[in-house]
């Protein structure tokens, strides 16, 4: 908010913060003027009084029939060797994952460790014998439930540790 002085030259007054998402038509509110950076206030106050003109039809019409806004980014012609790099480790580390669980699967389908082969085996029965599809859905709830009790016991063990550091001090208090 400008001053214009009778030599055309402007003085600054103040700046105010008008929240978009809170005005209503026909409403009024009184702002408080800070500085130009938005870091204290100043003295001074407006009054504002809004009216906003809305056609609901017009407003529908134009976010359906106009294209969307193509963000202009400009695109790095450059190679670059620390992505480049980046990429490639982790293309690595996917192989060589990938090259473990087929090297473990392949010793199983073997038999090479007759245990770890029997274990496999009965323990792919039994999923696919037992297996439904609600299981993901109890799996996912009892892994929250789960979460949810170890953050409960940190939280009794952080106030049952003060209680007993205040319990303590009396008891050193009292004996002094």
């Amino acid at each position: 908010m400008y001053n214009e002085e009778s030599k055309h030259k402007s003085k600054f007054i103040g700046k105010a913060v008008v929240p978009l998402l809170e005005i209503e038509n026909g409403s009024k509110h009184w702002y408080q003027l800070k500085d130009q950076k938005f870091r204290s206030a100043i003295p001074g106050k407006l009054h504002l009084e809004f009216g906003i003109d809305y056609n609901w039809i017009k407003c529908g019409a134009r976010a359906i029939f106009t294209k969307k806004e193509t963000r202009i980014i400009p695109k790095s012609t450059k190679f670059q060797k620390a992505h480049f790099m980046r990429n490639a480790l982790r293309l690595k580390a996917l192989i060589n994952l990938i090259v473990d669980w087929w090297s473990f699967w392949n010793t199983i389908i073997s038999w090479q460790y007759p245990i770890r082969s029997v274990v496999g085996v009965v323990y792919s029965v039994a999923f696919l014998w037992y297996f439904e599809w609600y299981h993901c859905t109890l799996a996912w709830l009892l892994y929250i439930f789960q979460n949810f009790i170890v953050i409960q016991t940190k939280k009794y063990k952080k106030e049952f540790s003060k209680q007993i550091a205040t319990i303590g001090e009396q008891e050193v208090n009292t004996a002094l």
